[in-house]
């Protein structure tokens, strides 16, 4: 099953899991009404890995019989702003089209959600915000519902490296717009019954932020995958021929949204270290993003035409099949890995995850192979660990052992019915 299947309770669900979904049901059943569950963007409109958990999430509540609700942003205005979409209630709202840096940004888009929310959604017993503006919307317009609020990465941050740039619109969106984030972040947490993070890691840097009160609230419930959409038996061979890709060198892998904090550009110039110190391999690098073009000429200039290639955006559909056809995924954070989701789903492949030891990375890889981290987030410290890697001088792992990390404290139908209990904690005491 690929993600976002609609198969969530289907025959592959393992014994354990059938029953704990079966609690989920019960839950669902006492607790009556209905969620509305808000998110940056839907995820088909706008895959990425924020906007899939609660896509996720939704529509295995949606399966339990729950009447489920989704609030996102059609960025584009080109969506409908409401529909079906197996079993759950789409609601996209749209903003009007302001600069930046225009004071009535927030008020308008603050706006657009009431006004959707008051076409189509009269009442709701529970809120999951996964999104901090629209969550705070959605608050205010239903103060009596139960809330919940998930924080994937603090917008503080995540916004601040965004905003890193030289120039004078990046300096006034981090004069200005940095303290509206926090005190609107911080609101979510204080009006939030309970409040969830993915990792210890981001739950650090919310006191960090915010002072030691705002996490006696706060419970760390993991990011999850859906085991059987990754096959940890499948034929490398199979799966390179499927793709095109060789079959007669090493094959690392990466699929990373393509920003700074990414590490991409160290990643490509280790790989020229490791060209041409004579090492023959092939690097795969999946996704897309606002530095795309620049990582293009980074890999040109060091002559990686033949050794790195860049995939562009990878169809859900595909990417587990990626995930079998090459050695290693590696993932060279430079800042702010919250959580590693994609790590996860290495891991359910069957495949050895090489990585920086940035923000919340060491809690997944030290469970299964401290050695598969670098010392540190350097360029020298990756080349040495993926020398390491190409000369067999690393511990492996069975694909079976991987997969069961995953299926143990990872699994889509055990993490999400930890949120469904918050989700519904008051109407069930």
């Amino acid at each position: 099953m690929i993600r976002g299947s609609n198969n969530f309770w289907g025959p592959s669900v393992q014994h354990g899991s059938a029953v704990r979904s079966q609690s989920v049901r019960e839950t669902v059943s006492a607790a009556g009404g209905n969620v509305l569950v808000t998110a940056g963007q839907y995820h088909p409109d706008h895959p990425a890995g924020a906007n899939r958990l609660p896509y996720d999430e939704a529509r295995f509540l949606a399966a339990t019989g729950l009447e489920v609700w989704m609030l996102v942003q059609d960025i584009l205005c080109t969506r409908r702003e409401y529909e079906v979409d197996g079993g759950v209630h789409v609601l996209r709202y749209q903003t009007p089209k302001l600069h930046v840096l225009d004071p009535r940004r927030m008020w308008a888009q603050r706006r657009a959600i009431a006004g959707t929310l008051s076409r189509h959604l009269p009442s709701v017993s529970a809120i999951h915000g996964h999104a901090p503006l629209s969550y705070s919307a959605a608050c205010a317009f239903y103060p009596a519902a139960h809330k919940v609020f998930s924080v994937h990465s603090p917008v503080t941050m995540e916004m601040a490296l965004n905003w890193s740039g030289g120039s004078w619109l990046d300096s006034t969106r981090r004069l200005v717009g940095l303290p509206l984030l926090k005190r609107l972040e911080r609101q979510c947490l204080d009006r939030s019954d309970a409040v969830s993070v993915d990792s210890g890691y981001t739950r650090s840097l919310l006191e960090k932020i915010h002072g030691p009160g705002v996490t006696a609230n706060i419970k760390v419930i993991p990011g999850w995958v859906a085991l059987d959409g990754f096959d940890a038996g499948q034929s490398k061979a199979a799966a390179r021929r499927q793709l095109g890709w060789p079959d007669d060198v090493p094959v690392l892998f990466t699929l990373r949204r393509l920003v700074g904090r990414m590490g991409l550009d160290i990643l490509l110039r280790a790989t020229a270290r490791l060209r041409n110190a004579g090492w023959n391999f092939r690097l795969m690098i999946g996704g897309d993003g606002p530095l795309c073009p620049l990582l293009k000429k980074t890999a040109a200039a060091l002559d990686l035409d033949g050794c790195a290639h860049f995939l562009g955006r990878v169809e859900d559909t595909t990417l587990p099949l990626m995930y079998s056809a090459c050695d290693a995924f590696v993932l060279p954070t430079a800042a702010l890995e919250c959580f590693g989701l994609i790590a996860i789903e290495a891991l359910a492949a069957g495949r050895p995850v090489l990585a920086t030891p940035v923000g919340a990375i060491p809690e997944i890889l030290l469970q299964v192979e401290p050695r598969w981290l670098a010392r540190s987030a350097r360029e020298d410290d990756l080349v040495s660990l993926l020398a390491d890697f190409l000369s067999g001088n690393l511990p492996i792992h069975e694909p079976s052992e991987l997969r069961g990390l995953v299926e143990r404290e990872y699994l889509r139908e055990s993490v999400i019915p930890q949120l469904t209990a918050l989700l519904f904690a008051d109407q069930n005491a």
